[in-house]
């Protein structure tokens, strides 16, 4: 991993150094990244106990006091809304932070992976820096900020999230694409899958027929998730969405949001969670497998770490969306546990 991220500096003309703790295998880069004009702070960290790359991107201003929740509501509007790899979060002191990660079971270690998900971090601040400073620095509230991002998709519909970030991905890295996203036959590793399992489900065309949809369920701690895997062919990825069978409360949904906000905020996890106006929650996490071939292990790598979110979080996001306990109420004892993940 060491050598991984060696790689993306030299092949970035950084001078960065990379800090290495022999004793507990982790390696740290940190460097300035200029978005739209502004210095953000990047950090890359390798776990090689955990077999991850970690990554963050921190703009330069923090949120204000009393618009923690405005924020929180935005990030999660973001995080619903756009299908960026990592996700938003907002700390307890007001830091603005975007995290993602990679885990190294189904991806080998490459420059080039660095780059994907780095990439992705560039262009939700690019796009979204504005609405994001907005709603953290001044008196603009989340309603009308969410106000503003619906008119103008309903004056100009956007291009699908699949579309933009890969067509700022070839622009970005012009080379590396042509090399790495030939097509792959994923749906028939959909299909694979679907009979090496067991499982009961089936596979639909998805995104204007060129990609392939599997759904699916799954018993978490006794209780049915609905389960959704896409292959989209062009990068080659999967993503997989899982759905609990719960929706939040009228009234809950601030307390669900500041809890979803929580969860993302820690790394021992790749993917996002979020939950969208009609109180539907969902689990997503995208796959880059550049340089492994489609398999079943490979998606089930992929379900195992939305399954083990749940498993450990599902009688807090339960205790919160179904009933009249605050996140306030729950938050000491979720951060003792995601620290107890972290350590």
């Amino acid at each position: 991993m060491v050598s991984c991220i060696e790689q993306f500096i030299a092949a970035s003309g950084w001078k960065q150094v990379i800090n290495k703790n022999e004793v507990t295998g982790i390696s740290l880069m940190t460097s300035k990244l200029i978005i739209n004009n502004q210095p953000f702070i990047l950090t890359i960290e390798g776990n090689e106990t955990q077999h991850q790359i970690m990554f963050s991107l921190i703009p330069p201003f923090r949120v204000l006091t009393g618009k923690s929740i405005d924020a929180c509501l935005l990030a999660n509007f973001i995080n619903e809304s756009f299908n960026f790899m990592g996700r938003l979060t907002v700390s307890e002191d007001g830091e603005l932070c975007y995290r993602d990660s990679i885990t190294l079971a189904e991806n080998q270690p490459s420059f080039e992976l660095i780059h994907d998900r780095i990439s992705a971090g560039e262009l939700l601040f690019k796009r979204h820096t504005e609405q994001i400073a907005a709603v953290s620095l001044t008196r603009k509230t989340y309603e009308a900020q969410q106000s503003e991002y619906h008119r103008a998709e309903s004056a100009a519909p956007p291009l699908s999230a699949w579309s933009s970030i890969k067509n700022y991905l070839k622009k970005k890295y012009q080379t590396f694409c042509n090399a790495n996203m030939s097509p792959k036959p994923l749906a028939k590793q959909l299909h694979t899958s679907l009979s090496e399992t067991g499982w009961q489900g089936n596979i639909e065309p998805h995104h204007n027929g060129k990609d392939s949809i599997l759904s699916t369920t799954l018993l978490i701690r006794n209780q049915t998730f609905k389960v959704k895997i896409i292959a989209l062919e062009e990068w080659p990825i999967f993503v997989l969405y899982l759905f609990p069978p719960c929706s939040v409360m009228d009234g809950k949904f601030v307390d669900a949001t500041m809890l979803c906000n929580a969860i993302n905020q820690s790394t021992h996890h790749a993917g996002t969670l979020s939950l969208n106006d009609h109180g539907t929650i969902r689990y997503r996490e995208f796959s880059t497998a550049h340089n492994l071939e489609p398999s079943t292990s490979l998606i089930h790598h992929i379900l195992e770490r939305g399954v083990a979110l749940f498993e450990e979080h599902l009688d807090a996001i339960s205790a919160v969306a179904l009933t009249e306990q605050s996140y306030e109420s729950i938050r000491q004892d979720l951060e003792q546990s995601l620290f107890t993940l972290e350590a």
